[in-house]
């Protein structure tokens, strides 16, 4: 049995806790690997730049284009964030510790995954804007073309171990991990989980620099 409030309680003082602890280590490395300081000035050794990274986002101004539509605007960057929230809450992190675990979990993320390609289409639509419209089907053609091998590649995983559950997963794991088994999957999951996160050489959806001609680039 699952308890939704229980678990978005628990999911938003993890991943909200945990969230600019991972930012702030990401961009000091990735400061360390392009030989340049990261953040430092804030705070002892930069530690206190989440929390002013995280006002500077409340304050930045929020523009509002003219005859968009502002109801379908404001619900859909909160329900993108809900069904994120849903994708965690289904990952077993080790025996005990688990928020919600059912017979068809893996079928759960799939479905709310492809629900997340919805609302960004979405966003897009709602913005009124033949510019902001085009940036959305550039970030849902990538989206989409990696979403169907991340898919695909749960999917072998299912039926493989021939369980929809990923607590079973873990117990049909005990003897041989698939990591070892399907050693090519591996390799190409995590190629995928990059390009699904945005991260550098699949960044084209946030970059701005390299987007400069947009019309060209479509």
């Amino acid at each position: 049995r699952c308890n939704l409030f229980e678990i978005y309680y628990e999911l938003y003082a993890v991943l909200l806790a945990n969230v600019g602890i991972f930012a702030l280590m990401d961009r000091l490395l990735m400061g360390a690997y392009q030989r340049r300081s990261g953040p430092y000035s804030i705070g002892w050794f930069g530690l206190l730049q989440p929390i002013v990274d995280g006002i500077k986002l409340i304050k930045k101004e929020s523009i509002i284009i003219q005859n968009m539509n502002i109801l379908i605007w404001l619900i859909s960057p909160i329900l993108l964030f809900s069904l994120v929230l849903l994708v965690w809450s289904v990952i077993i992190y080790n025996y005990k510790v688990k928020l919600c675990d059912f017979i068809f979990s893996m079928v759960f993320q799939l479905v709310v995954n492809t629900l997340n390609v919805f609302l960004l289409c979405l966003l897009g639509w709602a913005a009124n804007s033949n510019y902001s419209f085009i940036g959305c089907l550039r970030s849902l053609a990538q989206v989409l073309s990696y979403e169907i091998i991340l898919n695909s590649i749960l999917l072998i995983i299912i039926f493989s171990s021939n369980t929809w559950t990923y607590s079973e997963l873990m117990e049909y794991q005990i003897d041989l991990n698939h990591a070892y088994g399907i050693f090519s999957l591996e390799l190409i999951f995590i190629i995928i989980i990059i390009a699904e996160t945005n991260r550098a050489p699949f960044d084209l959806s946030e970059a701005e620099a390299e987007l400069v001609a947009g019309s060209n680039t479509e």
